[in-house]
Formats: structure tokens, sequence, C-alpha cells
């Protein structure tokens, strides 16, 4: 994989937690993190949205970080993530 596969482009999702998802997918697979801080980014969505403003979003989990990072996710525009 190349920091290029960090990136993902005017991909579809259902909801925000699809969304965040697919952001843990990515972090999961450059061994970025563990799979606790995945659940972590998901449960803290449910108690405070992570959406910051329109199409910008910073879900986070606690602790469990193995390499500190920026991961890009640019929704459909036309799908939205609800």
């Amino acid at each position: 994989m190349t920091n290029a596969d960090r990136i993902l482009l005017n991909r579809e999702y259902c909801s925000k937690q699809d969304v965040i998802r697919a952001i843990g997918e990515v972090m999961l697979a450059f061994g970025d993190v563990t799979p606790r801080y995945v659940q972590g980014m998901l449960e803290k969505e449910e108690q405070f949205s992570a959406w910051v403003t329109e199409g910008v979003a910073l879900p986070h989990g606690s602790g469990e970080v193995e390499n500190e990072g920026v991961r890009i996710l640019t929704p459909d525009q036309e799908a939205g993530a609800s």
C-alpha cells in the first residue's frame, strides 16, 4: 500500500458510521491503530458528533495509536452521509 491508498475519494456511504468504518479500515490496513481504536471512534460518534462543518469531520478514538497522522476521505457529494 502507498500513501495514496490513505486517501479515499468520491466514495458513497449510507451513514456517518460507514464513513468512520471506512476510515478505520484504512488506518487498520496501515497498522496505524488497533481495532479497539476504531471501535472507540464509533462509540464517540454515538455520544458526540465528529462532524465539525459541512463536509469536515474529525472522528477519533482513545489511545491505541501506533502511527499518528491524518486520513482523508471525500464522500460522493450526491450520495452524502447522514
